[in-house]
């Protein structure tokens, strides 16, 4: 709720800086609870200027360019063509010792072998956390770059991966590369974990960061399997060996392994916490507990040092080197981003094995869901659909 509150508090904010007659003479928490609008009331609510169609919109830019309508000019080009077009004429910047390296980590960080490709429901990972690493340290190494901006937009993952990048990141600081991090929409968990440690951390108003915590455990299957009739016995050395076999629950002892690592890794994500960002382990802890906070936010609770997107923090590298802004110096993107065409082939790739996966996925369902089983399982989908977490504010000073 505060996390939504946050949200809808900058949304309105930046709504009303570039639109000031919306909020006069009206109340801005029904316009929050309203939801969507049709044209005319849209209009007479301030939140559009007028409701037209877009080719007179076209017609009357051309007679504010000098054009003619009946002939169609000045002629009007789509975006895609203007920076085909400008590209090249573009000079890149090609001065000796001036570069800022922006290295991404995108996507759940995790350990991969090569050759494999890390995704997961929250998304893909843009590289393996040992390659990034190397990144960092190629970078660092590299007398041409100045400083190392890593983008992260992550929602966690591996804390060993995390600290794998971590250590990049103090090694790059050894160097004396000042190491700068500019937060997409999402910074959270191990993605705060390889954030801590930077010089100066950028984040965006809405960015979901913090999550200082660990989850962990696994799902066991043991009731499930009678509803097949299939039985399982298993052969082990040692007591705690079938710890994460899925036909078992945890025993006490393994349970008590697993909650022992799992507070190991808290206490270590808190101190990395600390030192990074300065605080007593007190201070750190009132801001973890896995909580997430927005960027603003994390602001206000020493998170982050200022918000700002991926221009403002190469800008604020370009003048921690001596520059006046990142346009004085060669920006390196690693790892290289893909070209538009192996984005279109992946997608296809993807479209192609959808299919397959849907079969199985049905035929599970078949087996799994009958009768009443499936009747009810809808009527939990209907319950999460109609609103459950739906917030209704009566006033902006609720809201506030």
């Amino acid at each position: 709720n505060a996390l939504a509150k946050s949200f809808v508090k900058g949304f309105i904010k930046d709504i009303i800086s570039s639109r000031p007659v919306l909020a006069e003479n009206q109340d801005l928490s029904k316009l929050v609870n309203k939801g969507f609008f049709i044209d005319q009331e849209a209009l007479s609510k301030n939140l559009i200027d007028r409701v037209e169609y877009g080719d007179i919109l076209l017609d009357e830019l051309r007679k504010k360019l000098g054009g003619n309508i009946k002939q169609k000019t000045p002629e009007l080009i789509r975006m895609a063509r203007y920076f085909t077009d400008i590209k090249s004429s573009v000079v890149p910047n090609t001065k000796a010792s001036n570069d800022l390296a922006v290295i991404y980590v995108q996507g759940p960080i995790m350990m991969m072998r090569d050759g494999e490709k890390g995704s997961s429901l929250v998304g893909e990972t843009s590289q393996s956390a040992d390659k990034i690493a190397a990144l960092i340290i190629q970078a660092a190494e590299d007398d041409n770059v100045k400083s190392i901006i890593l983008r992260v937009d992550s929602p966690g993952g591996s804390p060993t991966a995390s600290e794998l990048i971590r250590r990049a990141v103090l090694r790059a600081q050894e160097q004396e590369k000042q190491v700068i991090v500019s937060m997409g929409s999402m910074a959270a968990s191990g993605g705060y974990w390889v954030s801590a440690p930077a010089d100066y951390i950028f984040a965006l108003p809405a960015t979901i960061t913090g999550s200082i915590g660990v989850a962990g455990g696994k799902v066991s299957m043991r009731d499930f399997w009678g509803y097949l009739d299939v039985n399982w016995d298993k052969i082990s050395i040692g007591r705690n060996a079938g710890m994460y076999s899925i036909n078992s629950p945890f025993s006490e002892s393994e349970r008590e392994i697993v909650e022992a690592s799992m507070d190991h890794i808290y206490d270590s994500f808190l101190n990395v916490v600390s030192e990074g960002r300065n605080m007593s382990m007190k201070e750190a802890r009132e801001v973890a507990k896995g909580r997430v906070w927005s960027g603003e936010q994390a602001l206000d609770v020493g998170l982050v040092d200022e918000l700002g997107g991926l221009n403002e923090a190469l800008d604020y590298a370009a003048n921690q080197a001596g520059f006046r802004s990142r346009k004085d110096m060669n920006i390196i993107i690693l790892p290289k981003p893909k070209s538009p065409l192996e984005e279109i082939l992946e997608l296809f790739q993807k479209t192609a094995s959808l299919p397959a996966a849907m079969d199985q996925q049905s035929a599970f369902l078949d087996l799994m869901i009958s009768g009443t089983g499936r009747e009810k399982l809808l009527r939990d989908a209907a319950v999460l659909r109609d609103g459950n977490g739906v917030f209704v504010y009566e006033s902006m000073d609720e809201l506030r």
